[in-house]
């Protein structure tokens, strides 16, 4: 028996597909695409300045959706998210400058993104308040942890902390004073 057309069996593979289909050749795929997202994450870092200016508007909607309410933590997510997007109305001056007064916060720069970090008397090893990646800052803030007033934890040494409880002063920079709230049967 005579075979009549030999090329039929011996079809060639491009060294296209060959590639494509090793091991060696899914490996450099892989290794090229995260090289290529990685350039451009290094390229689009944000800088300081605009860290510092979108934090401060994320800040100044903190505050302005926070104050006299508390929020929990799906509050917090939806906020943080939708500041990405949004800009803060204006605010009183008067609130930025309480927070300043008692809250810094310090940007430490990457190679792929930056990070802002919030100091203060409750957290002096600091917290990560935002990420800065691809052009965008990611707020991950949350209004209990900045200090908006100075105020007395206890009356005297070794007592307990005294709870404040939520009211409306003309002067919010000084707390009641609730007495002798933790020995109220002796």
């Amino acid at each position: 028996m005579q075979q009549t057309d030999r090329g039929q069996y011996k079809k060639r593979q491009p060294f296209i597909d060959l590639f494509l289909r090793s091991c060696l050749g899914k490996v450099i795929i892989i290794a090229a695409v995260t090289g290529l997202v990685l350039l451009a994450a290094s390229t689009t870092v944000p800088s300081k300045a605009k860290m510092e200016q979108e934090l401060t508007d994320d800040i100044e909607q903190c505050i302005e959706e926070c104050q006299g309410n508390a929020a929990d933590i799906s509050d917090d997510i939806v906020r943080n998210t939708m500041s990405v997007f949004t800009h803060a109305d204006s605010i009183p001056e008067k609130e930025m400058d309480t927070f300043w007064k008692h809250n810094r916060i310090e940007f430490y720069p990457h190679t792929f993104f930056t990070t802002a970090h919030l100091y203060n008397n409750a957290i002096p090893n600091g917290k990560r308040v935002a990420v800065g990646m691809f052009g965008i800052v990611i707020p991950m803030l949350k209004y209990t942890d900045f200090i908006m007033r100075m105020a007395p934890l206890r009356k005297d040494y070794n007592q307990r902390i005294i709870k404040n409880e939520f009211s409306i002063d003309a002067d919010a920079e000084q707390d009641p004073d609730f007495g002798n709230t933790y020995n109220t049967y002796q």
